[in-house]
């Protein structure tokens, strides 16, 4: 999820709609050369990408907004993180408790970053 900038956010004028990007990336390596912080969080087996993106577009998560500087991306993250796991796409409870506390840490630093809060439209 990511700001446009440009599209005025429908319950905040101020804050701008977000786009929802999914793209199929076939790398050499598993893991980014350059991630500040890798977390691992293991999926049921036999669930799919599309069991994500539909589970996402059902509960409209999609139809969301950032504040007026762009902020909520973090806040995004752990709402879906949550969503996954009450619906039982994710198997391992501690995983998805680090990948939470990861995105509350600014990398590399490793200083305390509290969420800034976006909020869903109708």
């Amino acid at each position: 999820m990511t700001p446009s900038y440009s599209i005025p956010g429908a319950t905040n004028p101020n804050g701008s709609k977000g786009f929802l990007i999914i793209s199929y990336l076939e790398h050499t390596v598993p893991i980014s050369t350059t991630a500040q912080k890798v977390v691992r969080m293991d999926a049921r087996p036999g669930c799919r990408a599309r069991d994500f993106l539909n589970l996402i577009l059902s509960q409209k998560r999609h139809q969301y907004e950032f504040n007026f500087a762009g902020e909520g991306c973090r806040f995004w993250t752990t709402q879906q993180i949550d969503l996954f796991g009450r619906s039982g796409f994710l198997i391992n409870p501690s995983q998805a408790e680090v990948a939470r506390d990861a995105i509350l840490t600014k990398w590399p630093s490793g200083v305390g970053y509290p969420l800034v809060v976006g909020t869903y439209y109708p």
